[in-house]
């Protein structure tokens, strides 16, 4: 996919500034580095009993020579004018580098600022010092991030940006920027299962216009490279309206490239119908027999019954009732040493045994698996399940 550049950062910021604001996450420099965020006392041994050789003013990268953690304290031997010194290090000391900047961009959202920069931005140790809504502002200093990957290599990345405010200069951690929209054009249709927010920039706040369950033609794609609640990637969508570009950021069901079909499927042991293909909600029985289909996506079918239409899964109908499955009502002894399974297959476990209590209840459907192995399909309290004999 070719990436859309934006013109106002190659002209009016030049190539290496655009580096700056957009790299990727990289290995840090081979010699390590910290950034004082306030003046710091060098001392000539790790204690601050020790002599005193003289200050360093804030907000200056010095190369480390040594780093030393003793009992939850930091020491950092470091390379200075007045030779090698030692600094301690609290939470005025980040890894990390600092550079002197002017640049103008423009926040998509409202931000928190800080008075300084903290290792812990966020938490309940550092909620910042107040709110800036939405606006161009003008950066004069960056303060790289570093942290250790899963692997153990330390990894880099812009996090701290200084601005210009009318309180004077403050901190922003990894502000939502305009100039860092990264879109990526694809050709793409979704189809919407559930109202979403129209949005006329990513971000953007106090957004009440909603876009009704639709297939959308989307015109490209902003991959943040975050992850929001149970892990799901944050991705923004662009398309075109009768109003012009917007953004979607779906909070619902989205089902890409879902296909026009028209044809006849048969199913053999029936199935279950859902209101989106994705096995949640409340669902619907379609009996055996023939049934036709009008759109298609990633084995499930949308097809048009007597109540209305709804998504099936004709593989895995199969597999929860294979060839053979026949009605039934008999009545099935359940045991303390009795296991539930979700399909006729020992290896798919729904409730171990000792999950029902010890009683007899009547089946709905049977089926003999090619051992002689009798099971049956009864209605647990939490959907369908079977147990063999």
């Amino acid at each position: 996919m070719d990436k859309v550049k934006s013109n106002v950062i190659w002209i009016c910021f030049g190539l290496w500034i655009f580096v700056l604001l957009g790299m990727q996450t990289q290995q840090a420099h081979a010699a390590s580095v910290i950034t004082l965020v306030e003046e710091k006392t060098l001392y000539t041994e790790q204690a601050v009993n020790s002599a005193v050789v003289g200050k360093l003013s804030a907000n200056q990268t010095v190369e480390v020579i040594l780093e030393n953690n003793m009992e939850g304290t930091s020491w950092f031997k470091i390379k200075t004018w007045l030779g090698d010194c030692w600094i301690y290090g609290n939470e005025s000391v980040m890894h990390g580098s600092f550079s002197e900047v002017d640049i103008s961009v423009s926040t998509l959202k409202t931000e928190t600022f800080f008075d300084a920069p903290t290792p812990y931005p966020y938490s309940i140790y550092s909620l910042g010092n107040g709110q800036l809504a939405a606006q161009p502002i003008q950066v004069t200093g960056l303060n790289e991030f570093c942290y250790l990957s899963s692997n153990g290599t330390q990894m880099c990345e812009p996090g701290w940006y200084r601005i210009k405010t009318w309180l004077g200069e403050k901190w922003l951690y990894k502000p939502k920027l305009k100039e860092l929209i990264k879109e990526e054009k694809i050709d793409l249709t979704l189809t919407l299962t559930e109202e979403e927010l129209l949005y006329e920039q990513p971000y953007q706040e106090n957004v009440k216009i909603l876009l009704q369950p639709q297939k959308i033609k989307v015109i490209s794609l902003w991959d943040t490279g975050e992850v929001a609640y149970r892990f799901r990637p944050v991705i923004w969508y662009k398309i075109e309206t009768d109003q012009g570009f917007r953004w979607i950021y779906p909070r619902h069901l989205t089902l890409a490239n879902v296909s026009n079909i028209d044809k006849n499927v048969e199913l053999p042991t029936g199935a279950k119908g859902y209101e989106h293909p994705d096995f949640e909600g409340e669902s619907s029985w379609v009996e055996p027999g023939t049934i036709k289909a009008f759109e298609e996506w990633l084995g499930w079918l949308h097809v048009r019954t007597s109540s209305g239409a709804i998504w099936v899964n004709p593989e895995w109908a199969l597999k929860v009732r294979p060839i053979g499955t026949v009605s039934s009502e008999e009545f099935v002894k359940i045991t303390a040493d009795t296991a539930s399974y979700k399909m006729p297959d020992s290896m798919t476990v729904a409730h171990d045994s000792g999950f029902y209590a010890p009683q007899e209840v009547q089946c709905i459907a049977k089926w003999v698996a090619p051992n002689g192995t009798d099971w049956y399909l009864i209605q647990g309290f939490d959907g369908d399940v079977w147990v063999k004999s």
